[in-house]
Protein backbone atom coordinates (compact mmCIF):
# COMPACT_ATOMS: atom_id res chain seq x y z
CA UNK A 1 0.00 0.00 0.00
CA UNK A 2 2.76 2.18 0.64
CA UNK A 3 4.17 1.58 -2.69
CA UNK A 4 1.49 2.10 -4.23
CA UNK A 5 1.25 5.72 -3.00
CA UNK A 6 4.71 6.70 -3.51
CA UNK A 7 4.61 5.83 -7.05
CA UNK A 8 1.26 7.24 -7.67
CA UNK A 9 2.41 10.18 -6.23
CA UNK A 10 5.97 10.44 -8.29
CA UNK A 11 3.66 9.65 -11.35
CA UNK A 12 1.50 12.70 -10.32
CA UNK A 13 4.43 14.96 -9.66
CA UNK A 14 5.36 13.97 -13.22
CA UNK A 15 2.48 14.67 -15.08
CA UNK A 16 2.57 18.30 -13.47
CA UNK A 17 6.10 18.80 -13.70
CA UNK A 18 6.18 18.09 -17.35
CA UNK A 19 4.03 20.58 -18.94
CA UNK A 20 5.87 23.12 -16.40
CA UNK A 21 9.57 22.26 -18.42
CA UNK A 22 7.27 22.40 -21.35
CA UNK A 23 6.10 26.08 -20.95
CA UNK A 24 9.27 27.46 -18.96
CA UNK A 25 11.52 26.38 -21.95
CA UNK A 26 9.20 27.78 -24.28
CA UNK A 27 9.03 30.79 -22.68
CA UNK A 28 13.14 30.83 -22.35
CA UNK A 29 13.49 29.76 -26.08
CA UNK A 30 11.67 32.69 -27.33
CA UNK A 31 13.45 34.77 -25.25
CA UNK A 32 16.59 34.05 -26.89
CA UNK A 33 18.09 34.38 -30.30
CA UNK A 34 18.22 30.91 -31.25
CA UNK A 35 15.05 30.10 -29.98
CA UNK A 36 13.55 32.96 -32.12
CA UNK A 37 15.09 31.25 -35.27
CA UNK A 38 14.33 28.37 -34.41
CA UNK A 39 10.27 29.39 -33.95
CA UNK A 40 10.67 31.07 -37.14
CA UNK A 41 11.73 27.65 -39.17
CA UNK A 42 9.31 25.71 -37.38
CA UNK A 43 5.99 27.93 -38.13
CA UNK A 44 7.09 27.82 -41.82
CA UNK A 45 7.56 23.66 -41.61
CA UNK A 46 4.09 23.64 -39.43
CA UNK A 47 2.31 25.51 -41.91
CA UNK A 48 3.71 24.14 -45.00
CA UNK A 49 5.18 27.19 -46.00
CA UNK A 50 2.02 29.07 -46.35
CA UNK A 51 3.02 31.18 -43.04
CA UNK A 52 6.27 32.99 -42.79
CA UNK A 53 7.42 34.90 -39.75
CA UNK A 54 10.64 36.61 -39.87
CA UNK A 55 12.56 38.98 -37.15
CA UNK A 56 10.71 38.08 -33.95
CA UNK A 57 12.45 40.04 -30.85
CA UNK A 58 11.36 41.71 -27.53
CA UNK A 59 10.37 39.82 -25.00
CA UNK A 60 8.05 37.21 -24.93
CA UNK A 61 4.89 36.73 -24.16
CA UNK A 62 3.82 40.18 -23.57
CA UNK A 63 6.02 42.76 -25.48
CA UNK A 64 7.19 39.87 -28.96
CA UNK A 65 7.39 41.66 -32.23
CA UNK A 66 7.12 40.22 -35.60
CA UNK A 67 8.87 42.40 -38.21
CA UNK A 68 7.21 40.31 -41.02
CA UNK A 69 4.28 38.31 -41.30
CA UNK A 70 2.93 36.45 -44.37
CA UNK A 71 -0.01 34.64 -44.96
CA UNK A 72 0.91 33.17 -48.43
CA UNK A 73 -1.66 30.98 -49.94
CA UNK A 74 -4.76 32.59 -48.52
CA UNK A 75 -3.46 35.96 -50.60
CA UNK A 76 -3.57 37.60 -46.97
CA UNK A 77 -0.93 40.66 -46.12
CA UNK A 78 -0.86 41.78 -43.01
CA UNK A 79 -0.27 45.81 -42.85
CA UNK A 80 0.57 47.56 -39.33
CA UNK A 81 -0.85 51.10 -39.46
CA UNK A 82 0.81 52.63 -35.48
CA UNK A 83 -0.61 56.32 -35.04
CA UNK A 84 0.86 58.00 -32.37
CA UNK A 85 -1.74 60.70 -30.39
CA UNK A 86 -4.76 61.30 -31.78
CA UNK A 87 -7.28 63.66 -31.08
CA UNK A 88 -10.19 61.51 -29.76
CA UNK A 89 -12.55 61.61 -26.87
CA UNK A 90 -11.07 59.38 -25.09
CA UNK A 91 -8.53 62.15 -23.20
CA UNK A 92 -9.65 63.69 -20.42
CA UNK A 93 -11.88 67.45 -20.56
CA UNK A 94 -9.17 70.07 -20.72
CA UNK A 95 -6.67 68.39 -22.60
CA UNK A 96 -4.81 70.29 -24.67
CA UNK A 97 -5.25 68.33 -27.96
CA UNK A 98 -4.31 71.11 -30.22
CA UNK A 99 -1.08 69.29 -31.31
CA UNK A 100 -2.56 65.92 -31.84
CA UNK A 101 -3.26 64.15 -35.39
CA UNK A 102 -6.64 64.18 -36.37
CA UNK A 103 -8.90 60.92 -36.87
CA UNK A 104 -8.55 61.98 -40.18
CA UNK A 105 -4.70 61.53 -40.58
CA UNK A 106 -4.75 58.06 -39.33
CA UNK A 107 -7.51 57.41 -42.16
CA UNK A 108 -5.58 58.52 -44.61
CA UNK A 109 -2.79 56.03 -43.46
CA UNK A 110 -4.88 53.80 -43.39
CA UNK A 111 -6.48 54.28 -47.43
CA UNK A 112 -2.93 54.53 -48.55
CA UNK A 113 -2.27 50.76 -47.26
CA UNK A 114 -5.80 49.74 -49.03
CA UNK A 115 -5.32 51.75 -52.23
CA UNK A 116 -1.41 50.28 -52.48
CA UNK A 117 -0.68 48.08 -55.69
CA UNK A 118 -1.38 44.57 -55.32
CA UNK A 119 2.41 44.03 -56.11
CA UNK A 120 3.54 45.98 -53.14
CA UNK A 121 3.44 45.13 -49.41
CA UNK A 122 3.26 48.17 -47.01
CA UNK A 123 4.21 46.30 -44.10
CA UNK A 124 3.99 49.15 -41.70
CA UNK A 125 3.45 52.45 -41.26
CA UNK A 126 4.25 54.95 -38.05
CA UNK A 127 1.97 57.72 -38.03
CA UNK A 128 2.90 60.58 -35.43
CA UNK A 129 2.64 64.55 -34.82
CA UNK A 130 5.29 66.47 -36.16
CA UNK A 131 6.44 68.13 -32.67
CA UNK A 132 3.72 67.97 -29.19
CA UNK A 133 4.66 71.79 -29.05
CA UNK A 134 3.23 72.80 -32.07
CA UNK A 135 -0.56 73.57 -33.04
CA UNK A 136 -1.99 72.00 -35.55
CA UNK A 137 -2.69 74.33 -38.86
Amino acid sequence: MRRLRKVTLWVLGVLVALPVLAVAAVLVGLNIGPGRVAAELLVGRLTGGGVVIEGLSGRFPDRLRLHRLEVRDAGVAVSVVMPGSVDTDLFPPGTDRTWMLEPKDVGDAVAFVVNSPAHMLVHRIEVRPLSPKRARE
